[in-house]
């Protein structure tokens, strides 16, 4: 980051620093990497500069469709800036895999997956459009197709983490729990046992959907204890753990938190939405009347 501001400092003028910044302050405050709110201000006047200074960039409308998504949740914004990242340079993949990763969410799996299968078309080893095949294929429910994509994306990647991960998900929701054990085994391995929240829930549930109890449940400790040293810190891997236990009201609690507090997480909040959220012990949040006036709220583009 320094060396892009430090860019900017010699060349004010040049635009792709900014769209770099804007980018990667984005992502970084979406993975709680940076929580300075004075950074969210950057990215956001980065992302402008960018779009001003270089409107010929790709880079420039991916950037600023990327802060839309995790920081104002401007929807309409966000697409018309993937749209024009497209028309500008068709023949890139991350528009393509950056908008199918937004359509997922809000639960548009058709043209999800349209724009994931035109990213692999155009570099078919890239790690993140293989990642963006398998992901759009396992919420729309599709799961031995998300194994298959996500087993090729580890096959050909195995120094990602997440490879083994979402895979071992995915093999689990086809009931092939043996396999995803192997690939948990491996995650393991890789980590050493310490992983960040997110993938903590991610291996969390994919133990309990094989009722793996006690690896779920260590799975569970880890993310507990990480609230225990933040308390102040809105965690949304908790949410999956209170839902898998019936804890309607505390789920609900800590997305209502999120939205007040716009926690880059809530682009994700309509995902809970789908029947893979739902556990055999607890139907979901699908009814919940607090949870559906959040969506409401929201004012997500109509899904599927």
């Amino acid at each position: 980051l320094e060396e892009l501001r430090e860019a900017i400092r010699l060349d004010p003028k040049f635009g792709l620093p900014y769209a770099d910044i804007a980018d990667a302050l984005s992502q970084m405050v979406f993975y709680g990497i940076l929580e300075n709110p004075a950074l969210i201000g950057e990215a956001r006047n980065a992302a402008y500069s960018a779009v001003a200074l270089a409107p010929d960039l790709p880079e420039s409308y991916t950037a600023l469709a990327t802060m839309h998504q995790y920081l104002t949740f401007d929807w309409p914004a966000v697409e018309q800036a993937y749209e024009t990242a497209i028309a500008l340079s068709p023949q890139l993949p991350a528009p393509y895999h950056r908008y199918a990763d937004y359509l997922w969410v809000t639960l548009r799996f058709d043209k999800a997956r349209e724009m994931a299968r035109r990213a692999i078309e155009i570099d078919p080893l890239d790690s993140s459009s293989m990642h963006a095949v398998g992901v759009v294929e396992l919420f729309a429910g599709n799961f031995e197709a998300a194994a298959k994509a996500l087993g090729e994306w580890n096959r050909f990647h195995p120094q990602s983490r997440w490879s083994y991960v979402k895979h071992a998900v995915a093999l689990s929701l086809a009931g092939r729990c043996d396999e995803s054990g192997r690939q948990l085994a491996e995650v393991e391995q890789l980590t050493g046992g310490q992983m960040s929240s997110l993938m903590s829930s991610w291996v969390g549930w994919s133990h309990e959907i094989c009722g793996r109890g006690d690896l779920y449940l260590r799975m569970k400790e880890n993310i507990v204890a990480a609230q225990r040293q933040r308390p102040d810190k809105i965690d949304p891997a908790l949410i999956w753990f209170y839902m898998t236990e019936g804890e309607v009201e505390k789920a609900v609690d800590l997305m209502q938190s999120m939205v007040e507090e716009k926690h880059p997480a809530t682009v994700f909040m309509q995902v809970y939405m789908l029947d893979i959220m739902r556990t055999p012990e607890f139907g979901g949040v699908q009814d919940d009347p607090r949870y559906l006036q959040l969506i409401a709220d929201l004012n997500f583009p109509p899904g599927d």
